[in-house]
């Protein structure tokens, strides 16, 4: 490694503070239990895959840094994750010893199996020569020739449009979402289904707060950490009871990108040639039955219309799930909603109706985002 690395020894004791928790870290570091690795430098935000002590698991964490290096929140999907585990020091201690602040942003380093000290680090760029199915809006962004041209829009437009046969390439190789570190990659810069919902809000009321890019690009405050991860973790019990009770076998999905090239859908999982799957684990309600929740609060994800559960189109899943289907081609998504006391499955039909807020979410992106962005 060359430079200043990104974090400290001295920042990662500082965050865990239990030298047996960074001993075990270390020996993990040793062990070659890293499976790989990515580093975005805009987001401060250290990403990684770390094989289980019997290397038949790979556990995810996240390390959120500050601007000065120190960390901020950690998180992993193993049973202590939610807490401190070694295999946040793992990473930690990984990054410190491979990862400088002269790395350029987004990269992937894998360990090779055979040389313990020895770290391969490729650029994933999507304008590179080995990854040529993805313009990358900010390198398009600082070319020459955007800068000179007059009509900046349309040059965008142009660069970042995608054919059907790229779609599917990267759709395929971002199969895994937060297990595949090209997924995150392909994610960057793009308006997701997730955010949908706040857009289109924001949009209808003309107004446009600083708050709402910051979410866009992941420049938020760390409160959702727990959310999230337990959202992650439950997400295959979900799956599991579905596959059970009809009998099928859910196919992982990647992300699904527009032919803007600039809107993106990464459903939890793909059931046949019109139907897919999205997984809910709201860790509010968490240990809650779906009933009482509806109780606790007017607009929750469903509400019940005297005969069967629907999903309330005023909730931002709503505009996450005709997101999904309307850039997947789809024509069915079952909203699977589980928690630790209660299951329930909702079909949620494509609306053609829907089709005109993807005119609405393009016309948002070109002209405020890519001003943040670029800004």
């Amino acid at each position: 490694m060359a430079g200043e690395s990104i974090i400290s020894m001295s920042a990662i004791f500082e965050y865990f503070k239990d030298s047996r928790v960074i001993r075990r870290g270390e020996n993990s570091v040793k062990s070659r239990f890293i499976q790989n690795v990515v580093y975005d430098d805009d987001l401060h935000m250290i990403r990684g895959g770390l094989y289980a002590s019997m290397k038949q698991k790979i556990y995810n964490v996240e390390i959120f840094l500050s601007s000065e290096g120190d960390i901020q929140k950690a998180s992993c999907n193993c049973p202590k994750g939610l807490d401190v585990c070694h295999h946040m020091a793992s990473l930690a201690i990984f990054a410190h010893k491979n990862l400088s602040v002269t790395d350029a942003a987004c990269k992937w380093s894998k360990v090779k199996p055979s040389q313990e000290d020895t770290i391969l680090t490729a650029e994933m760029c999507f304008a590179s020569s080995s990854h040529p199915f993805f313009p990358l809006l900010k390198e398009i962004s600082e070319e020459k020739e955007y800068g000179n041209h007059g009509d900046k829009i349309s040059f965008l437009k142009e660069k970042l449009s995608l054919t059907k046969d790229r779609i599917v390439e990267v759709q395929k190789l971002t199969v895994g979402q937060t297990n595949n570190p090209a997924w995150y990659i392909a994610r960057k810069h793009r308006l997701t289904a997730s955010n949908f919902g706040q857009v289109l809000k924001a949009c209808k009321r003309g107004r446009f707060p600083p708050t709402l890019f910051q979410t866009l690009t992941g420049n938020t405050n760390l409160g959702g950490i727990k959310q999230i991860q337990w959202g992650r973790s439950n997400e295959s019990a979900a799956i599991e009871i579905f596959e059970k009770r009809h009998n099928v076998k859910i196919t992982k999905s990647g992300i699904w990108l527009e032919e803007c090239g600039f809107l993106g859908a990464g459903p939890d999982g793909i059931i046949d040639d019109d139907t897919l799957i999205e997984v809910k684990c709201p860790f509010k309600y968490k240990d809650s039955f779906f009933s009482d929740c509806l109780l606790e609060i007017k607009d929750y994800i469903v509400s019940f219309n005297g005969e069967s559960f629907i999903l309330n189109d005023a909730h931002n899943y709503y505009h996450q799930i005709q997101g999904q289907l309307h850039i997947c081609g789809k024509k069915t998504c079952i909203l699977a909603l589980w928690t630790t006391k209660d299951y329930l499955e909702i079909e949620v039909v494509k609306n053609v109706d829907w089709q005109t807020n993807l005119n609405i979410l393009q016309d948002f992106y070109l002209n405020k985002y890519i001003q943040y962005i670029t800004e």
